[in-house]
């Protein structure tokens, strides 16, 4: 590689190798760009969305084999009726929890009884966390005033791509919100949400590291029939919500990163529940992912782009006959270290360094290089010679 490199040189500065280096990043920012503006790319759009390099360390290398948390239980709600949920509520309350937290969104009365029996629970159970919903008005949930905290339930994406981000705070017309995972928190463990507000990130990775089997879940009949006992809800972290052994059921299911299938996810893998309290258990342990800030990836990807095009001129020029096998060789071998570079520090040190536009310029230059042999002619009468000049030595 260093050879390699000594042989860059020559073409490094050249004005072909720059102006070959610009071509391709104004074709990636046209590739970029076309998803996002015409609907018959959609396909591609949600491709590109679904598809992380980085979820390689949930399905090859189950980064998500965290330990056992019981720090978090969580109590099933099934199909259960308002009434219901008021007395799975009572009952979780009768235990002394440390903070309970509904993640069911009520936007519709049902019926004056039903109502009141709910409102009249939330109103009087401490330490009790409402989920709701959020948008650029404000905040939608038909019981809010009742609960005495609430916060919204929406993730970062989540129309049908992969969640893999959430927004700890939204700040509406003046108004300062909490996500229901950090309302949960500043109840639980004030010391672990001021550190969350510190960090003053409006969007964090979340550190998927267990999935639902990592969780103690309670079904309603185990709870009412006193199969379990005060000392596996006393003074913990009580999460109510819907989980349904169903396979075909998609209600208040999303994509993760840990769906074993990497490529060509069929069906949603994850209940928004096993979501909330993987980023609650982020947050107890200040397990944060750090990313490396969008100016730097592109940065990165212009300097090893520059780098790679001087390489790729030089055996354009001086080996031809060789130039699609070496080429072709060192794109794959490229792609490969970058990949299990960022796999890496992903899954050992929670760094998460996305390379996709560098990658994305790697595979590009060799196409550019032979649309820019095809207009060279017209390059040739207006800057009088390039590199790939007939006669250039």
């Amino acid at each position: 590689m260093y050879f390699i490199s000594i042989l860059s040189m020559k073409y490094l500065f050249k004005r072909d190798t720059i102006l070959v280096t610009i071509s391709i990043f104004i074709l990636l920012g046209l590739v970029l760009a076309i998803p996002y503006n015409f609907h018959f790319m959609d396909p591609v759009k949600k491709m590109l969305y679904d598809i992380d390099y980085n979820d390689l360390s949930y399905s090859e290398f189950r980064k998500d084999s965290g330990g056992f948390d019981k720090r978090i239980v969580i109590v099933n709600i099934k199909d259960t009726s308002r009434g219901g949920i008021a007395a799975i509520i009572q009952k979780i309350s009768s235990y002394q929890p440390k903070v309970i937290g509904l993640d069911a969104l009520f936007e519709q009365p049902v019926s004056p009884l039903a109502d009141s029996i709910l409102i009249a629970t939330l109103g009087n159970t401490p330490d009790l966390v409402l989920c709701n919903r959020i948008n650029d008005t404000g905040t939608i949930g038909l019981f809010n005033q009742y609960a005495g905290t609430s916060g919204y339930a929406n993730f970062y994406g989540e129309k049908g791509n992969v969640i893999r981000y959430f927004t700890p705070f939204k700040a509406i017309k003046s108004a300062r919100h909490r996500s229901f995972a950090a309302a949960v928190t500043a109840i639980a463990d004030p010391d672990a949400f001021a550190a969350l507000r510190k960090r003053n990130k409006p969007v964090e990775v979340i550190n998927y590291r267990r999935p639902q089997s990592k969780y103690l879940v309670i079904e309603p009949d185990a709870l009412f029939e006193d199969k379990i006992t005060g000392e596996n809800i006393r003074n913990k972290i009580v999460l109510v919500g819907l989980i349904t052994n169903n396979p075909f059921s998609i209600k208040d299911k999303y994509f993760t990163p840990m769906n074993p299938q990497f490529l060509g996810k069929s069906a949603p893998d994850n209940f928004g529940i096993i979501i909330h309290a993987n980023i609650i258990s982020m947050i107890l342990d200040h397990d944060y992912v750090y990313s490396i800030p969008w100016w730097l990836r592109w940065v990165i990807a212009i300097i090893i782009g520059w780098l790679y095009v001087a390489i790729f001129i030089h055996y354009f020029i001086n080996k031809p006959i060789w130039f699609h096998a070496i080429v072709a060789s060192i794109e794959l071998v490229s792609v490969i270290i970058f990949i299990f570079l960022g796999l890496a520090l992903f899954n050992y040190f929670d760094i998460r360094i996305d390379l996709t536009e560098t990658i994305g310029v790697l595979l590009f230059s060799s196409w550019v290089l032979y649309f820019y042999q095809g207009i060279v002619s017209w390059l040739q009468k207006r800057y009088k010679t390039t590199l790939f000049n007939p006669n250039h030595s």
